[in-house]
């Protein structure tokens, strides 16, 4: 498993990346739903374009453990 700290911090540095407008909606719907395979597989594409490998299951773990809604 990759270190929490990491998952929190780089991985999620790296939302702030993404400016493709289909690229944004499926980090909103990973967001809304992390557990859902589709979003993990999307998620996990995105970040391979961007040359960043994620587990996208301890990404999902990584982002229940915080909040996202307002």
């Amino acid at each position: 498993m990759i270190n929490d700290s990491k998952i929190e911090y780089a991985e999620f540095e790296h939302f702030e990346r993404v400016s493709d407008s289909r690229d944004l909606k499926s980090v909103r719907n990973f967001i809304e739903n992390p557990d859902l395979e589709d979003n993990k597989r999307e998620i996990a594409n995105i970040f391979a374009r961007m040359n960043v490998e994620v587990n996208a299951d301890d990404l999902a773990k990584a982002m229940k453990r915080h909040s996202f809604s307002d």
